[in-house]
C-alpha cells in the first residue's frame, strides 16, 4: 500500500513538472436562444483558459475555462405614478453581466500540424447579475428611492461542449516563436433554470413576468411604497457563442 502511494505521488508530481501548461485568453460573442432570446440581448465576453496536456498523451487537455461578460448596458427613463395621482420622472441604469466558471476537457483531433482541430466538454456554474442604479429626480419634492443602487441575480449549474481548430503561430504565420497559436471555437452550454431580468425590451411583455419592485419614499410626507422597475423571467440557460483566442505555451 505504502508502495502504491508513493508511485502515485511521483507519477503526479511528474505529470505536474512534464505536463506542457497553456493559457488562452479571447473574446466571445454568445447569442441567447430558445426563450433567453426574448429577454437577453448578445453577450460580449473575455475568456481566460489554463490547462495542461496528460504527458502520457498530449492530445488530452484538461483544465479550467472562465469568462466574464456584458449583456445590457442601458439607461431608461422611468415615470411613476403615486396613489395621489402626482408622477415623478427619473433616469434608471442597467448594466447586467454573466460569469461563467467550468472544469474543462479537451482533446485534439491530430496531434501535430499547421492547423489542429479538437473537441472539448465542460461543467461548472454561470452567474446572471444585473446592477440596477435609480438616479434622485430633479423635483426635490418628489419621490426617492430609499436606496439608489439595487442587485439582482441568480446562479446555476451550466454544462456544454464545442468545437475549434487551432493555428500554429510558426507555421501558419512564420514566427521565430513556436510557443503561441491563435484559435476558433463554437461552443454551446445549457444547464438548468435562472432568473433573470428583462433588459431587451423591458416595456415588452408586461405582466408575463414576475414585478422587480424597488421601494421609495415620499419625501414630503415620508411614506414607504413600491414602484415596478422591471420584470424577471425564468428560463432554461441555452446559450451558444463562437469565440477568438491567443493561446500562449508556457
Amino acid at each position: 500500500m505504502k508502495r502504491f502511494l508513493l508511485l502515485s505521488t511521483c507519477l503526479l508530481f511528474a505529470a505536474a513538472v512534464f505536463a506542457q501548461f497553456e493559457i488562452t485568453a479571447g473574446y466571445s460573442m454568445s447569442v441567447p436562444g430558445g426563450k433567453m432570446k426574448d429577454y437577453i440581448n448578445l453577450t460580449h465576453s473575455i475568456s481566460l483558459r489554463g490547462i495542461y496536456r496528460i504527458p502520457v498523451n498530449t492530445k488530452v487537455w484538461v483544465g479550467t475555462d472562465l469568462s466574464i461578460g456584458t449583456y445590457a448596458e442601458k439607461t431608461e427613463k422611468q415615470t411613476y405614478e403615486f396613489t395621489d395621482g402626482s408622477t415623478t420622472t427619473t433616469n434608471v441604469r442597467f448594466s447586467s453581466n454573466v460569469f461563467n466558471g467550468h472544469a474543462l476537457i479537451g482533446y485534439d483531433l491530430l496531434k501535430e500540424g499547421k492547423i489542429v482541430p479538437y473537441i472539448t466538454a465542460k461543467a461548472g456554474f454561470s452567474n446572471y447579475y444585473s446592477n440596477i442604479y435609480i438616479e434622485n429626480p430633479h423635483d426635490p419634492n418628489g419621490c426617492h428611492a430609499l436606496q439608489n443602487k439595487n442587485v439582482f441575480g441568480d446562479a446555476t449549474f451550466s454544462y456544454g461542449a464545442g468545437a475549434g481548430v487551432r493555428f500554429d503561430g510558426r507555421k501558419i504565420f512564420n514566427s521565430k516563436s513556436d510557443n503561441w497559436a491563435i484559435e476558433f471555437s463554437v461552443n454551446y452550454l445549457t444547464g438548468g433554470t435562472l432568473d433573470y431580468l428583462n433588459v431587451r425590451h423591458i416595456q415588452d411583455n408586461a405582466g408575463t413576468g414576475k414585478d422587480f419592485m424597488v421601494k421609495f419614499v415620499n419625501v414630503t410626507t415620508q411614506q414607504i411604497h413600491e414602484h415596478k422597475v422591471s420584470e424577471v423571467y425564468t428560463s432554461k440557460l441555452n446559450q451558444s457563442d463562437i469565440r477568438m483566442s491567443f493561446v500562449y505555451r508556457l
